[in-house]
């Protein structure tokens, strides 16, 4: 039952509700965080060309690619819908801040 209550049935991704805790949390104690949040661009002609049960099957191919790919220090959640949250720790962040990166804005 504690899998089912934390982690999102079609992606095994953490869910929404578990984000909206731990950020609460980042808030409370003042700890730094970071979100990136990823879109899937016209995700409904998706299901509507190819129909809902492969839409599942891109995002449960996009769940595994995430736990696959990202580091251990990261953590990500499916926030709703196609839409995919990961927070990284303060760690992450401060590094991050520290190197030479790039950031290109998207619309949102």
């Amino acid at each position: 039952m504690l899998l089912n209550s934390r982690y999102d049935g079609l992606t095994l991704l953490l869910n929404r509700k578990v984000f909206t805790r731990q950020l609460f949390r980042c808030k409370k104690s003042n700890v730094r965080y970071g979100v990136i949040m990823m879109d899937i661009d016209d995700f409904k002609h998706v299901n509507d060309t190819y129909g809902h049960i492969e839409g599942d099957r891109v995002l449960q191919r996009l769940g595994q690619l995430l736990q696959t790919e990202i580091k251990s220090d990261v953590q990500c959640f499916r926030y709703g819908g196609e839409d995919v949250l990961r927070r990284a720790d303060e760690n992450l962040y401060t590094s991050k801040q520290n190197g030479k990166n790039q950031v290109t804005m998207g619309e949102l």
